[in-house]
C-alpha cells in the first residue's frame, strides 16, 4: 500500500491589497523576520477571493511565529494544508478553523484568464506550478 502523505505547510502574506508599494515594502520585512528567525520559506503568489497577492510558504513546524507574524502585519487569515492536502483556515482574531477543501495541483487553465477559472489559486514561480483548492460543498 502506498503512503500519500505529504509534507504539511502554511502560508501567509504581509499583503493588504490596498496599496502595492506598501505591500512590497511589508513583504521585505516579513522575508527579514523569517530570515532572522532562521525560517526558510518560499515566494509565491496567489488570489484569494479575487485579491492577488505575494505570500510565503514555510513548514507547518513554525505555526507559533507564522500566526505571530500574521497579526504583526494585520492578517485575517493562514492557510494551512496538512501531510494530506486537506487545506484549512485559520482566522487570526480567534484562531477558529474552517476546513476549506482539498488542495491539489492544477492546470494553466483553471486559474485566471483560463477556461475554468478559480479565483483563488496559489503559484509557485520557481516550480511554473499552479494550486487550488476543490473547495467542499456546504450542507445546505
Amino acid at each position: 500500500m502506498r503512503n500519500h502523505h505529504q509534507i504539511p505547510f502554511l502560508i501567509f502574506s504581509a499583503d493588504k491589497g490596498v496599496d502595492p508599494a506598501a505591500d512590497e515594502a511589508s513583504n521585505r520585512v516579513l522575508e527579514s523576520e523569517l530570515i532572522s528567525r532562521g525560517i526558510k520559506f518560499n515566494k509565491v503568489k496567489g488570489s484569494w477571493q479575487g485579491v492577488k497577492e505575494d505570500s510565503v510558504l514555510v513548514g507547518i513546524g513554525h505555526k507559533e511565529a507564522v500566526i505571530e507574524l500574521g497579526r504583526k502585519f494585520n492578517q485575517d487569515s493562514i492557510l494551512e494544508v496538512d501531510g494530506f492536502r486537506t487545506a484549512r483556515l485559520y482566522d487570526l482574531s480567534d484562531l477558529s478553523v474552517v476546513a476549506l477543501g482539498s488542495w491539489r495541483q492544477a492546470t494553466r487553465l483553471e486559474v485566471p484568464g483560463g477556461a475554468n477559472e478559480a479565483e483563488d489559486y496559489t503559484y509557485d514561480p520557481e516550480t511554473d506550478t499552479y494550486w487550488v483548492v476543490d473547495f467542499y460543498r456546504s450542507a445546505s
